[in-house]
């Protein structure tokens, strides 16, 4: 197999004495030497396989010995010995040659990103020793492998579940599955399994399916949020950095999203509208708020402004400025995070803003909290390190009843800052730690409470877009109330930026679909920006 030791022994008894060791590779029709004991004809080699060397002895053998053997090393290689006819004439020689092939077993099965509606493929490239037998792909379900395709007539009866609109090919050295329009409901965990003789091996991959929220030919789209309601995804973003777009679309069944068209409704000329919060206040009516901040373009002045509905967003209130007081200072910048609805109603809102004092101008972590539905807010600040500078990437979300969970990022985003309050926002428990799982100054990550347990804390997912080792967009789990973080799911969209989460469930008769919806931007620029929009359901990344 790929990346491991491999090596070719020529073993020779002859009458006269070996003078020279010759080992040359068959590329097509000619043998390219590729080493020689002869020093006087090592300039005829012209490259010598990585990692490779040659054991010799003038007695009964040699050896190519590759240490991690690639791909590119299987081919025919030829052993040719040069002997001295007689002792008293060792100019005089005689060739002897003999030959072998390296097979190099090998199974190559990538990721795959592709866009709902489009053609998608997963490829499975195999090098086999002996011969195939069959070829099966699986699709994995929960903690279950369903066969799909084979290429062994005598296994079709066992086939469950071909997904629609998909076919495979098999070939000698390689099969596919080809998807002509591929479709949420294809996202997952794919599984090609080679037999041969005895033996069998399998490779596995993940085909990611993104849903472009957006369609139409705008420059940019960014910043977005998600909720669930009422079997409804509705998502927010900017539009060209200043107006509010949403989107509504219903899921039924599985992953069949009908969409509605989207809508501005927010717009203002010489204003831009950001960090958008929607929260949701009673998913059984229908009622949530939607906050976010409001900048005159010229005086650079923000304020905070809300709306509200009852009909799972298809129509809103008219924008209202929202009151508070912060013990007389004013207010420079603001900067909103995330926001949420607690176990006993009450809303809570976080963010970065930079408070004007007669003396000095600071950022403060702040929380906003309502108990009768964002009608009026009361204001606190967290007590923060002296020596931070903060950043604007806030996370809230509630890991245990009434028990919170913020965090945010220090300017350089090497440092995170968590903070743990009660319910009450009396007391703030600030711990300050290494980044490890955020090292992207510019993308803010979404974080979702789920509705599964351990012990008395929820879990908890965070989404994080990566840093210099790892650039993929992946989902982090916590079960210890945002304590420590564990790998869940990456979901290949190593270009994204900014993101949200939340979580669905829907039933349709007996079935069932739940799970976590990401929302990212994606794209650079001058091209734009697009929201991707991903399903990751609860079998495919095991929530119990």
């Amino acid at each position: 197999m790929i990346g491991e030791k491999a090596v070719l022994t020529c073993k020779y008894g002859l009458d006269n004495q070996v003078r020279y060791v010759n080992w040359y590779k068959k590329i097509g029709d000619e043998q390219k030497m590729i080493f020689t004991s002869d020093k006087s004809q090592e300039k005829k080699i012209e490259q010598k396989p990585e990692g490779c060397k040659v054991t010799y002895n003038n007695l009964n053998e040699t050896s190519l010995e590759f240490q991690e053997v690639a791909l590119t090393d299987a081919a025919e290689y030829i052993c040719e010995l040069k002997t001295a006819i007689e002792i008293t004439k060792p100019k005089l020689s005689e060739t002897h040659r003999s030959s072998a092939h390296l097979h190099v077993q090998y199974m190559e099965l990538n990721d795959c990103l592709a866009t709902h509606g489009d053609k998608a493929v997963l490829t499975c490239k195999y090098g086999c020793e002996k011969p195939v037998k069959a070829v099966n792909w699986y699709k994995k379900t929960g903690d279950q492998d369903i066969m799909i395709f084979t290429s062994d007539k005598f296994q079709e009866k066992k086939i469950k579940n071909v997904p629609e609109r998909c076919k495979a090919n098999f070939k000698k050295t390689e099969t596919s599955l080809l998807f002509e329009k591929v479709s949420l409901t294809n996202a997952g965990e794919y599984m090609c399994k080679v037999k041969e003789e005895l033996p069998s091996h399998t490779a596995s991959a993940h085909l990611h399916v993104q849903c472009d929220v957006f369609t139409e030919q705008v420059k940019t789209h960014r910043h977005p949020a998600v909720v669930f309601i009422n079997s409804h995804f509705i998502i927010f973003c900017q539009k060209n950095n200043s107006d509010v777009i949403m989107r509504r679309g219903k899921l039924n069944g599985k992953s069949l999203i009908e969409w509605k068209k989207a809508k501005i409704i927010l717009n203002e000329k010489e204003t831009s509208f950001q960090n958008v919060i929607p929260i949701v206040t009673d998913k059984e009516n229908g009622k949530m708020i939607l906050m976010c901040v409001k900048q005159n373009n010229y005086t650079k002045e923000r304020k905070i402004i809300m709306m509200k509905t009852d009909d799972n967003g298809v129509n809103w209130t008219k924008p209202e400025d929202v009151q508070f007081d912060l013990k007389g200072l004013p207010i420079d910048f603001i900067s909103l995070g995330h926001g949420v609805c607690l176990h006993s109603g009450k809303l809570v809102v976080a963010g970065v803003w930079t408070l004007k004092d007669i003396e000095s101008i600071e950022k403060k972590l702040c929380v906003m909290t309502s108990t009768n539905d964002g009608d009026t807010w009361d204001t606190v600040t967290a007590v923060t390190p002296a020596d931070a500078t903060l950043g604007e990437h806030t996370k809230v979300v509630e890991y245990a009843n009434d028990d919170v969970y913020i965090s945010f990022s220090l300017e350089d985003c090497k440092q995170r800052l968590h903070v743990y309050c009660d319910e009450g926002f009396k007391a703030f428990d600030v711990k300050t730690e290494d980044a490890q799982l955020e090292a992207n100054p510019e993308c803010q990550g979404g974080i979702v409470r789920l509705p599964t347990k351990t012990n008395k804390f929820y879990q908890i997912a965070m989404a994080s877009h990566g840093n210099e080792t790892n650039k993929d967009l992946t989902l982090y789990l916590s079960k210890d109330g945002c304590k420590t973080w564990s790998q869940l799911y990456t979901l290949g969209a190593v270009n994204a930026e900014e993101s949200d989460l939340a979580y669905y469930s829907v039933k349709e008769g007996k079935e069932e679909a739940k799970g976590i919806v990401c929302v990212y931007s994606y794209g650079s620029e001058p091209e734009g920006y697009n929201i991707g929009m991903q399903l990751i359901s609860d079998k495919e990344i095991m929530l119990k």
